[in-house]
């Protein structure tokens, strides 16, 4: 235990601080990877997961399959709603 008040604000702040610094690394190291699961393409793009799902089984919307998993390639998804015009949901 810390007698000092002052030592005990600057360990609280310390911990603080780390543990925000952590949190912002691990949201870093998601944000810079383009691969997507079809959760956060639904996020980037502001719909539903239903709907990348619905597009994606019908063969609307870019992915790349590796056994069992679907990811969403962030570029080809920039990309393809590029090619659909102004007004890509209507």
């Amino acid at each position: 235990m810390v007698s000092d008040p002052t030592a005990a604000l600057t360990a609280v702040i310390a911990e603080m601080v780390a543990a925000e610094v952590e949190r912002q690394l691990v949201g870093r190291a998601d944000a810079e990877s383009p691969w997507m699961t079809a959760d956060q393409c639904a996020a980037y793009l502001s719909c539903a997961p239903k709907r990348i799902r619905n597009l994606t089984s019908q063969g609307r919307i870019p992915v790349v399959r590796e056994g069992r998993r679907t990811l969403y390639d962030r570029r080809e998804i920039d990309s393809w709603l590029r090619s659909l015009g102004e007004h890509p949901w209507r």
